[in-house]
């Protein structure tokens, strides 16, 4: 899973679903609170830019004054290093600036939901594209990657953290139901029935009430040879 080695050979490995993080191969510990994670996640997830300090402190500590919360986000920042090496590494995992902060997006780290982003984006984003069999091969690897929702179970007093949460949640989820769709379909259009099923379920287990979902289930079981089975989902669903 770890993107090549760097000057010194060390990487950082993150996994957001749920949260795990591990350098070389070892898991990080040495975490002083939830917050810190929460830091590391935020700024691996939103890499693409420099985060001011005082947004990231009120990210972590809405209920703090200014100065509490700066306070508290300087001894996160310094622990965070501490725990990922970071003083030591060539390139850094973080860039460090009077007024703001950034996860260093060409540092030698590899990350689960840009991973599955990619994946997902790389395949294109027209149906017609789908049906290339390396296209698919892309998305069969993004849905492997969806152990869970974005950040489950984990729990920090924010409102704000928890609101960005949720956020990245549904986006991860929209992005997972739009491969599930587009693999189903295609399948079914290449004849390929039992995978198209498999994965026909599965995108109706994550949206239930997607009609589209149901009729194209019906059509597969149906052109399957299990027409009391497709009877049967129909009758399930007219009952729902």
């Amino acid at each position: 899973f770890v993107a090549g080695g760097g000057s010194r050979g060390e990487s950082v490995h993150i996994l957001t679903r749920p949260f795990k993080a591990s350098l070389d191969g070892e898991p990080l510990s040495g975490f002083r609170s939830a917050k810190v994670r929460a830091l590391l996640a935020y700024l691996a997830v939103e890499s693409d830019r420099r985060w001011p300090r005082t947004t990231l402190a009120y990210l972590l500590w809405p209920d703090l004054p200014g100065k509490n919360a700066q306070s508290n986000l300087r001894n996160a920042i310094s622990n965070l290093r501490n725990v990922i090496g970071d003083p030591r590494q060539d390139p850094p995992f973080l860039l460090i600036y009077q007024d703001a902060l950034q996860f260093n997006p060409q540092s030698d780290a590899w990350l689960d939901t840009r991973a599955f982003l990619d994946l997902v984006a790389s395949a294109g984003e027209t149906g017609a594209g789908f049906q290339r069999r390396e296209n698919l091969e892309r998305l069969e690897r993004a849905l492997s990657l969806y152990r869970g929702d974005f950040m489950e179970d984990f729990s920090v007093p924010s409102v704000p953290l928890e609101e960005w949460i949720l956020f990245q949640s549904e986006h991860m989820r929209q992005k997972r139901l739009q491969a599930l769709r587009f693999l189903a379909g295609s399948y079914h259009q290449l004849r390929e029935s039992d995978r198209a099923i498999d994965l026909c379920r599965r995108w109706i287990e994550l949206e239930p009430w997607d009609e589209l979902a149901h009729r194209l289930l019906m059509r597969l079981l149906f052109e399957n040879g299990q027409r009391n089975a497709a009877l049967a989902h129909y009758e399930a669903c007219r009952q729902r």
